[in-house]
């Protein structure tokens, strides 16, 4: 299995960004966090999902491991293929499809092109468990790794799970700048439900 690629940008076609490994011109089907920053000329590495499917071989690229390993999580829904899969990371920024999946808000997902509302319902339905591996959602927003940590595990101690926690917190932190723990706690109880 191929895990990244590393080139130069020859082109950007749309969706389809051509690189150039080794004097071979290959053709990914890129998310919109790699073709932004895909300038020609440039070398980039690229992780890479190949599919083999009875339509044919495609290459799937993104711009880190984590915006990889939600496209296989996407893949894991009854009904979604590659190509739904790439318009969800399209549409929606890593974080904010985690966030949505946590949150239960299958609103934004079927925002995606050829997405719609129950197949965006079923996403989040059946990714809500599988999400609790990624935070860097709340990470990136937050000073202090401990403190989003200590917010997380509260959270968790009253009974939500560890995805609805961070997708509250990032939630929650984006709104409240500068806030002290207990206004972040208390925010996303309000959020939950439970406050």
């Amino acid at each position: 299995m191929i895990r990244y690629v590393e080139g130069f940008v020859c082109e950007v076609l749309g969706d389809i960004l051509i690189l150039e490994v080794s004097g071979v011109g290959i053709e990914i089907n890129a998310t919109r966090a790699v073709l932004e920053r895909a300038l020609p000329g440039e070398r980039i590495k690229v992780y890479v999902y190949l599919s083999v499917t009875e339509n044919g071989i495609s290459l799937y690229g993104f711009h880190d491991e984590d915006e990889r390993k939600l496209f296989i999580l996407l893949l894991q829904v009854s009904n979604v293929g590659g190509k739904m899969a790439m318009s969800i990371l399209r549409t929606l920024r890593k974080d904010e499809l985690v966030q949505a999946i946590g949150a239960g808000d299958p609103s934004r997902i079927a925002k995606a092109p050829g997405v719609g509302a129950k197949r965006a319902e079923r996403i989040c339905f059946e990714l809500k468990g599988k999400i609790d591996q990624f935070s860097f959602g709340v990470m990136q927003a937050s000073e202090s790794a401990s403190e989003v940590s200590s917010l997380v595990e509260a959270l968790v101690e009253l009974g939500f799970s560890r995805g609805e926690a961070y997708s509250a917190l990032s939630t929650v932190m984006g709104r409240l700048k500068g806030a002290s723990e207990e206004e972040l706690l208390m925010a996303s109880l309000r959020l939950l439900g439970k406050g």
